[in-house]
């Protein structure tokens, strides 16, 4: 059973915006927590100037381990 989970939150959304299907270890859900924020970075073009995405680790209980935000912002 999945230990540890993604949660992706972006600016104008405070609720999930994907989940995903879980990892075993807490080092193999962050990996992929920095691949996901990466790809964001890279893929997502600001909004009105301004972009900001949360990657979240939860392990079983729902608790958060891990947090990555992902920002960016055109002057």
């Amino acid at each position: 059973m999945p230990r540890y989970h993604l949660n992706v939150h972006d600016e104008l959304n405070p609720a999930p915006a994907g989940t995903s299907a879980g990892f075993e270890t807490l080092a193999a859900a962050e990996r992929e927590a920095a691949r996901t924020a990466a790809a964001i970075g890279l893929h997502k073009l600001p909004n009105d100037g301004v972009c900001q995405a949360v990657v979240a680790v939860s392990d079983e209980h729902h608790q958060r381990v891990t947090v990555m935000t992902v920002s960016m912002r055109i002057d």
